[in-house]
């Protein structure tokens, strides 16, 4: 499933989305990037 954080009612009425994810973007990459690099790591592709 995706993440939306600003989505318009209308869509996010036809979505399993009952709440925020994340304060702001800046939230996301902040949790997000670290954890896809150590996932990179682990796999030896970085």
């Amino acid at each position: 499933m995706k993440n939306f954080l600003n989505m318009p009612p209308e869509i996010a009425f036809g979505l399993p989305v009952w709440r925020p994810v994340a304060r702001d973007e800046a939230e996301v990459m902040g949790n997000g990037l670290p954890f896809l690099r150590n996932k990179a790591r682990q796999y030896g592709l970085i």
